[in-house]
């Protein structure tokens, strides 16, 4: 029987006349199978008829762990990141988070599934632990209750050590340092409890508090733990604690591509990024010659590390070079320019006044983590409609499938905005490459707008002083800006900053779909007098040589503005200049609005 047939026999029939025999000889066979880390289980839709089992009720306390057991394995052990979130997402709309909420709390039963001889209780804290680590899942659970929930097993000393502990992860996924339920989290020594399962747990094929971690470079469990670290790391207070548990010197080992898998590599120099940024964390750092040329080699581009953590090393060293003097990574200085014939020096400062009077449009730069990605694409959509330059990277993920320098792109495009929107969020708090953004554009006394992206949450910590007392935009509900005057909301606060009149926008909050008429048909020698009616002649040649004509700008247009494409006009178009590469990006947007 195949898989498919096995998951079919599961489907809970209209009649509710559900043959429990049959599913017990399914659970049986199924859930060792799940335990496999090809996926094949979880493809074959075992996750929502599972929940759907689930909410229909379960007489028998084994076949009640064995469903549990069910969907944490399926959930954590898919062959691809892809399928872990499809999984996940595919158990929340089940309505997995309400049921397994619901047997965390109130599931009193002994008996242990027939696979690793665990609870209904337990297996349900590691299924929603394995759900919260799907970034775009996390406002979900946080409104269903289960920070309260985790938080009440988390300080109960009478319940399971290893359900606390995987409790107070799903804590680490879901809140700040300084909300509520976080004391729960400091009473518990999470930071404490994390470091050390990290140290066993590395070792691979270890049981660490009720689950085997099983550690290779291709695909490994220990990422999920390290990102629970990575996530305490984001609090001020754990920083502070981080030098006297090993934890830097720990995240540093948990980079070594020849031993741990992408995830663990992103989420250990996240962990570090965070940590940076604490005074004396960064002082350690930089005074460990030893640390500091690690951290160099594992940064080169030539380096097995993924590009998510080579971004995030490149982090640490442009925050020392900025608030230290240390240069670790340091910028070319500008030479002085020779002596030229006078006709060239003429076209020369012609160049310069056209690219002076493009520094003073400047543009409207949006900051927002990608779990909020296309509520950001319809506010670049407003803003460009109603004139404004915007500058947007749409990444898929953040860190991810880039290349070049993303740190050296983030600077140029600080430093060229008038104006940067933050998309507030939990997800933005917790990120450490949106607190360097952000804090980069206060350094340089940016104007700063910032939007409200979730319900029931308020900005702590580092991003609530940074925003001070601010009034923000609430976006938080999917049709605000088609609804209820958001968009001409942003557009007025943007006009204010801006010194700009206010352009009404319709009630499709202004989104145009118009494209300049003849921008795609230019030939190659009008892409070149464009090139020099925008003050950048001195790119013409080489955009004639690569036969560069309007066809190939809209393709280079629907790449997007993302630090792939900026890198792609810098290497292939040979515009090395980081800030003519931002201005192209943006000059290329606007003949395709």
């Amino acid at each position: 029987m195949s898989l498919q047939e096995l998951c079919h026999g599961l489907v809970v029939p209209e009649d509710g006349n559900v043959n429990w025999e049959v599913v017990d000889k399914i659970f049986s066979k199924a859930c060792k199978l799940a335990t496999t880390a090809d996926g094949a289980v979880a493809r074959a839709g075992f996750v929502p008829v599972t929940v759907k089992l689930l909410q229909h009720g379960i007489p028998d306390p084994v076949l009640e762990a064995d469903a549990t057991f069910m969907l944490w394995t399926c959930m954590a052990n898919p062959g691809d990141v892809d399928l872990k979130d499809q999984t996940r997402t595919a158990c929340f709309e089940a309505g997995g988070i309400e049921i397994l909420c619901r047997l965390l709390t109130t599931s009193e039963s002994e008996e242990v599934d027939r696979c690793m001889g665990r609870t209904a209780k337990f297996c349900s804290a590691c299924a929603l632990w394995n759900i919260s680590r799907t970034e775009s899942l996390r406002a979900a659970l946080r409104a269903s209750g289960l920070v309260h929930s985790a938080g009440e097993v988390v300080l109960d000393v009478t319940q399971d050590m290893n359900l606390r502990f995987f409790c107070a992860l799903i804590l680490c996924n879901l809140v700040g340092e300084e909300d509520a339920e976080s004391s729960a989290l400091v009473r518990f020594d999470a930071m404490n409890l994390v470091t050390e399962a990290l140290k066993k747990a590395k070792r691979g094929g270890t049981q660490v508090y009720g689950a085997l971690w099983h550690v290779n470079k291709k695909q490994s469990a220990l990422d999920g733990l390290v990102m629970a670290f990575r996530c305490l790391c984001s609090g001020d207070e754990n920083k502070a604690r981080a030098q006297g548990l090993g934890a830097i010197e720990l995240m540093i080992e948990l980079m070594d591509p020849r031993q741990f898998d992408e995830r663990t590599q992103a989420n250990a120099s996240e962990a570090l990024q965070h940590l940076s940024f604490n005074a004396d964390v960064a002082k350690y750092l930089r005074s460990s010659s030893q640390s500091v040329d690690t951290l160099k080699k594992l940064a080169k581009p030539d380096s097995d590390l993924c590009d998510r953590a080579k971004d995030h090393l490149r982090g640490i060293f442009f925050r020392f070079e900025e608030t230290s003097g240390v240069n670790p990574t340091p910028r070319k200085k500008p030479t002085q320019p020779e002596k030229k014939p006078r006709k060239e020096a003429e076209a020369e400062a012609v160049d310069t006044k056209s690219n002076e009077k493009q520094e003073e449009e400047g543009w409207v730069m949006l900051s927002y983590n990608w779990v909020h990605q296309k509520t950001m694409i319809a506010v670049a959509d407003t803003l460009r409609a109603a004139g404004f330059r915007v500058w947007m990277d749409i990444s898929q993920e953040e860190g991810m499938n880039m290349t070049g320098s993303t740190i050296e792109a983030m600077a140029a495009a600080v430093e060229g905005a008038k104006l940067v929107v933050v998309a507030m969020s939990s997800s933005y708090q917790m990120s450490a490459n949106c607190r360097l953004e952000a804090e980069f554009a206060l350094t340089l006394r940016k104007p700063i707008v910032p939007l409200m992206m979730e319900t029931s949450w308020k900005p702590t910590g580092w991003l609530g002083l940074l925003l001070g007392a601010k009034l923000y935009i609430d976006l938080s509900q999917p049709s605000a800006l088609t609804a209820g005057g958001k968009a001409q909301e942003l557009l007025k606060e943007v006009s204010r900053h801006l010194n700009k009149p206010v352009v009404a926008v319709g009630a499709n909050g202004g989104a145009s779909q118009k494209v300049v008429q003849g921008a795609r048909t230019m030939t190659v020698d009008q892409v070149g007098q464009w090139l020099q009616e925008k003050g950048f002649a001195q790119y013409g040649e080489t955009f004639k040589q690569l036969e560069v004509d309007g066809e190939v700008l809209f393709s280079l247009n629907k790449l997007g503005h993302n630090w792939q494409t900026f890198a792609q006009l810098r290497t292939d178009f040979g515009v090395t200049q980081p800030a003519h590469a931002l201005k192209l990006m943006v000059m290329i947007g606007d003949l395709f609005p």
